[in-house]
């Protein structure tokens, strides 16, 4: 019997869905999950608020994208980009307790010597992190371009992806 290799690619989304645009990144990669299917497979994870228990779904990975909500200072909805140790100095002005679990989770990674080829964080600037399960009109307007670009950076990476509703013969 043969093993399944796993993914060398993860798409992680952190945040609390309790408090509104704060979960945009579960959002984010639950839409994802619906709407393609991937190829190369792909990992994607609902990482909520767990902190550093989601070390081990870095592990081994060739390359990671977190998508997250992160306080920029900048109009709701504006996505940046941030690529590797980029990453650590955002987000030492954390927007919420799990960010400093990301924050916790790379430092441990690289105190254990845990690399990846290439590691971004795709923020999203919040409108509302009151208390709420749905995200604010902003946000949910800025959903598709944020999917956007993932699909950009997925596309970089050399995964090809197609909707759900597609045959995947028209792909390939």
């Amino acid at each position: 019997m043969l093993l399944e290799k796993s993914p060398d690619i993860l798409v992680m989304g952190l945040g609390n869905i309790l408090l509104q645009d704060e979960g945009v990144g579960v959002h984010i990669v639950r839409k994802l999950e619906k709407k393609f299917h991937f190829n190369p497979l792909i990992e994607i994870v609902d990482g909520g608020t767990i902190g550093i228990e989601l070390l081990s779904n870095i592990e081994g990975k060739k390359k990671v994208l977190f998508v997250d909500a992160v306080n920029f200072g900048k109009k709701p909805g504006h996505i940046q980009k941030l690529i590797g140790e980029e990453i650590m100095t955002v987000m030492l002005t954390k927007l919420s307790e799990h960010q400093t679990g990301l924050t916790e989770i790379l430092s441990t990674a690289k105190l254990m010597d845990i690399k990846n080829e290439e590691l971004i964080l795709l923020g999203v600037q919040p409108s509302s992190i009151d208390m709420g399960l749905d995200l604010s009109n902003d946000l949910e307007t800025a959903c598709e371009k944020v999917i956007d670009v993932i699909l950009d950076i997925l596309d970089s990476w050399g995964v090809s992806y197609w909707s759900h509703h597609q045959n995947k013969s028209i792909q390939f």
